[in-house]
């Protein structure tokens, strides 16, 4: 599990980018990003958010690798 910590300016860039969605689905992309930050396994965090530990550690290093605009492509096509 890859470590997370936040700093201020990524908390801020996260908070705007979650005022602005409408899609419960990026919304809680971000809500991860926020609970790793707190401390919660990616366990803890898919229990919460009702998605597996896979997602929430893919979502995680999605994030870390491609940052937020990458986190936050919606290609789901349902």
């Amino acid at each position: 599990m890859a470590k997370i910590k936040l700093t201020q300016e990524q908390k801020i860039e996260l908070d705007n980018a979650e005022m602005q969605l409408d899609k419960a689905q990026l919304i809680k992309r971000i809500t991860a990003l926020k609970l790793r930050d707190k401390g919660l396994s990616n366990i803890e965090i898919g229990e919460i958010l009702m998605k597996s530990d896979q997602t929430i550690s893919n979502w995680v290093q999605i994030y870390l690798k491609e940052g937020i605009n990458s986190l936050l492509q919606w290609n789901y096509e349902g």
